[in-house]
């Protein structure tokens, strides 16, 4: 496990182990911990799973999958909150793969939230997992059946309603109903969270990239849209480029197709 930081005070994080409240924790993007696993090697036509897991004292806010050219199966927070999981299933070709996750310490009424619903055999469907009016987002993702397709995961805000969660779609390539999973990672306490989308309907490339808009701030958590969703991965700021700090989606093909990318980034 590959674990990459900022400062993280030991004091902060002796109060941390202590429960103290939210107000001791050092605001600032050097708070925001990536974590990534081992790599997986897979051969062709193969399905496997990883977990990249948090250090203590820290809760998962998102997460990604990196690697080759393969199908994304899930994506998800576990429903303790300290880990983030993904799988893949290859196509004829041999590739690798590896699961990061986005830990965050200092979140108050950390809770996820989950939406199982059926998608009927060839058909596309939407699902959201909500929040509770009041609570923001952190990050959210999705988990399918091995036969169904990840076609889109991205934060969703209803500013009428004031309730926020996460979006997904799904294509069930099965001749029979399956069950997906929706999940929202909802919380208090991400300093300056903003979200940003970038649209490219008739892009050419496959890596579709969102900044986080303001100096200082890194992705907590991202996602996007395609055809069918092959990688996801989140960058940092670091001492070559620091203004780099975005997320990244491989969205599948063909290569003209509708696209898009969105982050959540704090500081």
């Amino acid at each position: 496990m590959r674990v990459v930081r900022g400062v993280l005070t030991l004091l902060a994080a002796l109060l941390l182990t202590a429960g103290t409240a939210i107000a001791a924790v050092p605001a600032g993007a050097e708070r925001i911990i990536y974590v990534t696993s081992g790599l997986v090697e897979l051969g062709p036509n193969q399905y496997a799973a990883q977990s990249a897991v948090c250090p203590g004292g820290t809760k998962v806010t998102g997460g990604w999958v990196n690697g080759g050219t393969w199908q994304l199966h899930s994506s998800y927070p576990m429903s303790d909150g300290n880990s983030w999981r993904g799988a893949v299933r290859t196509g004829e070709y041999a590739t690798s793969f590896y699961v990061g996750a986005i830990c965050l310490p200092g979140l108050t009424d950390y809770n996820i939230q989950t939406e199982n619903a059926p998608v009927s055999a060839g058909t596309t469907s939407f699902r959201i997992a909500f929040c509770s009016t009041g609570e923001v987002v952190g990050g959210g993702v999705s988990a399918s059946d091995l036969n169904v397709v990840l076609k889109q995961t991205s934060v969703f805000n209803n500013t009428g309603g004031g309730r926020s969660g996460w979006i997904a779609s799904y294509l069930n390539n099965d001749p029979v109903t399956r069950t997906v999973n929706t999940h929202a990672i909802c919380a208090n306490g991400a300093v300056n969270r903003s979200v940003r989308t970038s649209s490219e309907p008739t892009s050419l490339g496959m890596d579709i990239s969102v900044n986080c808009p303001q100096d200082g701030t890194i992705p907590i958590s991202g996602g996007g849209s395609g055809p069918g969703l092959q990688a996801t991965r989140a960058g940092r700021p670091d001492h070559e480029d620091p203004t780099y700090s975005r997320f990244t989606v491989l969205a599948g093909v063909p290569l003209a197709a509708a696209r898009s990318a969105s982050v959540i980034c704090a500081s």
